[in-house]
């Protein structure tokens, strides 16, 4: 016949196992929380530094195309004055009809 003490020691014994276990299983998913956020924190690092160089380079080429075009617009001036007077004159009526609408 089993005694009392014994399935007791038995049942104590077991929890410890039990508890040892669950303490195992919840240390193992720590570090593995860890290591996602460590990994989403290091994906987030790097696409970021992706669009910063993106950025950068759309600006670097954004001020190259600028300018171009100002160089452009210069050559166009120096080569058809009265014109671009004309055209200045007529943009300036323009805008100036469109203001006085509102």
């Amino acid at each position: 016949m089993v005694k009392p003490d014994e399935v007791t020691s038995g049942l104590r014994e077991r929890a410890s196992d039990i508890r040892d276990t669950v303490r195992e299983k919840a240390g193992d998913i720590r570090d593995s929380v860890r290591d996602l956020a460590s990994n989403a924190r290091e994906a987030a690092g790097e696409t970021m530094e992706h669009w910063r160089e993106s950025a950068t380079e759309s600006l670097k080429r954004g001020k190259q195309r600028a300018t171009e075009v100002e160089k452009t617009i210069e050559h166009y001036i120096r080569d058809e004055p009265m014109k671009s007077v004309l055209i200045a004159a007529g943009v300036g009526l323009l805008i100036g009809f469109l203001w006085k609408r509102d």
